[in-house]
């Protein structure tokens, strides 16, 4: 049984401060996960920032598992949910703020705004919160802090990470569900924490908190992920669609879709069909995200387009539920 779920049916709802509270949970190094997860994390930002956070942190080069040991050596990571802000502007809520201290104080902050929906968004918000942290007596102004946005697929909050970087050009924007593969969400950190424990590189997790990171995972997919991507109905002359996924070609967008009479077509982002050799599509797909598949039969032979599309679309898949 999926409890996220199960508590989110009929009358019930799984609030954004629910789902704040499980991420601090995660992320808090008292918790079981908390060193595994917030590496996996800190990887993401440290990518995003240009390799800036590991080489303050001195974490480069290492493995998972060396980073986590390091952090456990040197550092001591907390999460704190639902944390108020007194400003000279008004009072701000954060609704999460991840220290890490070494033995003696705090080195580096991360201010989590969290989005569960479009309609709460605010896009002065993590802009109105930076300012009112740096203001805030109870912290060390002069210590590094990242904005970390993360929110659902909608565009318009580049608007709000646009802002907050005017003020802190160390911000990034996740996203908690994504169908673009080249886009790691937090979707896909929860999936490559689960790989990773294993095949042993990093400490192992106990069944039941397996079990409620699959849940989580499940939950994150069937409620946060765009339902009119999901659900997408396109035709071709009358013909159904029976299976598609986002892919990135060539640093563009496109849906990859499968139609029942077997056919093959890649769509634009108004679900029109793009006009081009779709089998050499496919070719750079496979290249560029490692999938492996075989452009041969058993026989020897080229497989068709048709054969390839279906095995690209399910590896993807596959990887998106790793």
């Amino acid at each position: 049984m999926n409890l996220f779920k199960a508590l989110s049916n009929g009358h019930g709802k799984i609030s954004e401060t629910n789902i704040t509270s499980f991420l601090s949970y995660l992320l808090n190094q008292t918790s079981e996960l908390g060193l595994s997860f917030s590496t996996l994390l800190l990887g993401e930002l440290n990518k995003r920032l240009d390799d800036w956070l590991f080489g303050y942190l001195k974490l480069e080069g290492l493995s998972s598992r060396e980073i986590i040991e390091q952090l456990e050596r040197k550092y001591f990571i907390s999460c704190d949910p639902e944390v108020r802000i007194s400003s000279s502007t008004g009072t701000q809520v954060i609704d999460s703020i991840l220290s890490i201290s070494n033995k003696e104080s705090d080195i580096l902050y991360i201010l989590i705004e969290n989005k569960i929906n479009s309609g709460a968004k605010n896009l002065g918000q993590c802009y109105n919160q930076f300012v009112a942290f740096r203001e805030n007596e109870d912290y060390d102004n002069s210590i590094p802090v990242i904005n970390l946005l993360i929110t659902n697929e909608d565009k318009s909050f580049q608007s709000s990470l646009d802002k907050v970087k005017t003020v802190n050009h160390h911000s990034v924007w996740l996203m908690w569900v994504s169908n673009v593969s080249s886009q790691k969400t937090i979707f896909n950190l929860i999936q490559e924490l689960l790989a990773l424990e294993q095949i042993g590189s990093i400490p192992p997790i106990n069944l039941e908190s397996q079990s409620a990171l699959k849940n989580f995972n499940d939950f994150i997919w069937s409620e946060l992920y765009p339902r009119s991507k999901r659900n997408t109905q396109v035709s071709i002359n009358g013909v159904e669609l029976i299976d598609s996924v986002e892919v990135e070609v060539n640093g563009k967008v496109e849906m990859l879709a499968r139609y029942k009479n077997q056919s093959i077509r890649f769509l634009n982002q108004n679900n029109e069909i793009i006009q081009g050799t779709v089998k050499a599509k496919l070719r750079i797909i496979n290249t560029d995200m490692g999938l492996n598949i075989s452009l041969k039969n058993d026989s020897g032979n080229l497989k068709n387009t048709r054969t390839i599309g279906k095995e690209v679309i399910e590896k993807i898949k596959e990887l998106q539920f790793l």
